[in-house]
């Protein structure tokens, strides 16, 4: 992924719908701006720096595109913050989940027992 977003300049991504894309977070890590959906998702990945757009209206996307190169022409061009320590892997993603999960399972008040970490998992086959 990294050598596809280092022949980037930035991410166009007009989606209708991501569950959790890190797709986000690996442009922001590479420093690339980025032109998504202006959607509840994507804005809370980019915060003010992403250039949105509504992804069913074609003028909107090709204002968004315009006013990403103006940006860039005037060396203003905004760029997601990438996130502490780094983008997040999927196991990341998998062991957060896990933590849910366990704290759901177990009840209201009841203390949790750490889950297993992926990498422990791993090992462990």
């Amino acid at each position: 992924v990294e050598r596809w977003f280092d022949r980037t300049d930035a991410l166009f991504l007009p989606t209708l719908l991501e569950s959790f894309s890190l797709t986000y977070l690996e442009a922001a890590a590479r420093g690339r701006p980025v032109v998504t959906s202006d959607r509840d998702f994507a804005r809370h990945a980019c915060g003010d720096a992403g250039y949105y757009a509504d992804p069913e209206n074609p003028r909107d996307i090709a204002d968004r595109l315009r006013e990403l190169v103006s940006h860039v022409d005037a060396g203003t061009v905004r760029i997601p913050e990438p996130p502490r320590g780094g983008p997040m892997s999927w196991d990341d993603v998998a062991v957060r989940i896990l933590r849910v999960l366990h704290r759901a399972a177990a009840g209201e008040g009841q203390r949790v027992e750490e889950p297993i970490s992926i990498a422990a998992a791993r090992g462990a086959r």
